[in-house]
């Protein structure tokens, strides 16, 4: 709990949606502290007296609340915020915590084959936060955190539409979704930003039922990301550190062995990450990632009286195309090429059930089969200051006197 709070966001300053339109609920000095009164995801929908009926009349245009926003004084677009989270406190009712899990019927990635929906109520001691009970058979541990802080001017756009193509027989879902963000890590060199996310998606399904007794679900998808990942920031300088230093490398001082400080220092210790808690990062290479997927599967449902056969045929290939610059440093050490990768599987599953009558039997036999062909090209090279880096770390285990030289 915060005992000292410079600011407090209520419960009721909330809204759906991420929207940099929207004007401050307040605006905060860098450095304060401010208590959020956070809801729940359903924004109070469900509660400790809620039963399965509730996930069906789920208002979904008042799902995942978001607090805020919050005005930091000095801010400006492009910089990264550090936000120390210092506790969690969890809301009690009648003397308990509370938390839900359900299953929403249309919702998730598994809606066509979780259907029916599902409540499982959860209470607590929001003290000490034990782990919470599911049922008589097991107890879950409780891991808070917060769900999502800021955005990275990030833009989302996603829908989807559903409707009868033929009447009784033949049925269509479209849903697409695109995603962008800008990133956080800055380049020193270039000011070229990192760990953006570039998304799109579409999702199709055909859903065709020419008897009662028959149907079949045909679904495809497509997944395309562009995005600039992955630099690292050193958080801890060792004792190989003068080495990239002496090459008109940068190396990040936040952290320093206490036996290497006298190394770095008279002439050799850089520059522009010295005593700095920003993100940036050194490369001489362009990190990033291309990734093509698509899916299809077809799934076929007969009930034949005697049994009911059910089958899920299907195919996924992944198509990545990644560069990155292995030696985290902007000096040329160690450098892979383009590296090219190639997933493509095969999958078929069927089940046969059935119910013997006669003796109250339930029965099921299925089998499962599966390939995959993987295919990975990347070569590895060492760059151009690599063999002085190499003879620098030679020299240094083999007269470690020297090491004030090396």
């Amino acid at each position: 709990m915060c005992k000292a709070c410079n600011y407090t966001i209520h419960g009721a300053q909330h809204h759906f949606g991420w929207d940099n339109s929207l004007a401050p609920a307040q605006r905060a000095e860098p450095g304060s502290t401010i208590l959020f009164q956070c809801h729940d995801s359903s924004a109070g929908q469900l509660g400790p007296s809620s039963t399965v009926a509730d996930v069906q009349t789920l208002d979904f245009g008042k799902i995942n609340p978001v607090s805020g926003p919050i005005h930091v004084e000095g801010a400006e677009p492009g910089d990264a915020l550090k936000i120390t989270i210092e506790s969690f406190v969890p809301r009690d009712f009648d003397g308990a915590g509370f938390g839900w899990t359900a299953n929403i019927p249309g919702f998730g990635l598994l809606a066509d084959q979780f259907t029916e929906p599902a409540l499982h109520l959860w209470k607590y001691d929001s003290r000490t936060l034990d782990p919470a009970l599911w049922g008589k058979e097991g107890r879950v541990p409780l891991k808070p955190f917060a769900g999502t802080i800021g955005n990275l001017d990030l833009r989302k756009v996603q829908g989807s539409v559903t409707g009868p193509l033929i009447a009784e027989s033949l049925a269509f879902r479209l849903a697409g979704s695109f995603h962008i963000r800008d990133g956080y890590y800055d380049d020193i060199d270039t000011r070229d930003t990192f760990a953006d996310r570039d998304r799109w998606a579409l999702k199709g399904q055909l859903l065709f039922t020419p008897t009662e007794n028959l149907d079949f679900r045909l679904i495809a998808d497509y997944t395309k990301m562009r995005e600039h990942c992955c630099p690292a920031v050193y958080s801890v300088v060792g004792r190989n550190a003068k080495h990239v230093v002496d090459m008109g490398g940068d190396i990040f001082g936040g952290s320093q062995d206490s036996t290497i400080v006298p190394l770095l220092q008279g002439g050799g210790w850089s520059t522009a990450f010295r005593n700095n808690d920003s993100l940036r990062v050194g490369t001489n290479s362009d990190p990033f990632e291309d990734v093509n997927d698509w899916g299809l599967s077809l799934e076929t449902n007969w009930d034949l009286d005697v049994m009911k056969v059910k089958s899920i045929l299907a195919h996924r290939q992944t198509d990545i195309s990644r560069g990155q610059d292995i030696d985290f440093t902007n000096v040329d050490i160690l450098m892979p090429g383009v590296t090219d990768e190639k997933w493509e599987n095969y999958s078929l599953e069927v089940q046969l059930s059935g119910l013997v009558e006669a003796v109250n039997l339930d029965w099921l036999f299925g089998f499962y089969a599966y390939s995959e062909d993987l295919t990975n090209d990347q070569r590895i090279r060492i760059g151009s200051q690599g063999p002085n880096y190499i003879g620098r770390l030679v020299a240094q285990a083999t007269f470690p006197f020297l090491q004030t030289v090396f």
